[in-house]
């Protein structure tokens, strides 16, 4: 007598379930959730970069930008290169051993902290992660387009427009999450 092997009823090809037992049916649906999970991912690292920073930033003695700027201006990199760009290495070295690093230490490492916090919280599937990561996301995308408005950089464009991305992908993911709770 051979013994039986009991086969558990298999899913539909089309179906696939998450960890919070949610059905996502469509190609469509499979796909925001896992760029959903992958972009919390990188929120966490960017997070965790943005702590160390903040770190390093306390740690600085005030006036180490300015001659970190001043040698780096002056060093082989900028010898093939025009004055405009030595120049403004030494402007943004000024500006940050000036009062830029105690609001920019304060900024990281708030941003980081609740980045990190609200990050990992959706990504263990708390539901009330959803809207106080929509709430602080808003908040700190609203201070980018206002960096931004006022001469901000193209990385700061680039992160408003991951943010602003992440915002809608994280009302997307609270509607669900809160249908199948």
């Amino acid at each position: 007598m051979v013994p039986s092997i009991h086969h558990a009823p298999s899913q539909p090809a089309v179906a696939q379930h998450s960890p919070r037992g949610k059905n996502l049916e469509s190609r469509t649906e499979r796909f925001l959730y896992r760029f959903f999970r992958v972009s919390l991912w990188v929120k966490l690292l960017v997070g965790i970069g943005e702590f160390m920073s903040a770190a390093v930033l306390f740690f600085t003695p005030p006036g180490w930008w300015t001659l970190a700027a001043q040698k780096i201006a002056n060093s082989e990199i900028f010898q093939d290169t025009d004055i405009i760009t030595s120049a403004q290495v030494l402007h943004e070295g000024s500006v940050l051993s000036q009062h830029t690093p105690w609001f920019a230490t304060v900024y990281l490492l708030i941003h980081a902290l609740t980045k990190i916090v609200l990050v990992w919280a959706v990504l263990k599937n708390k539901l009330w992660a959803y809207p106080w990561m929509l709430g602080i996301l808003t908040i700190f995308t609203g201070y980018q387009i206002f960096d931004i408005a006022t001469g901000g950089s193209l990385i700061m464009v680039a992160l408003t427009v991951f943010d602003v991305f992440i915002v809608f992908l994280t009302l997307h993911e609270w509607k669900r999450a809160k249908r199948n709770h």
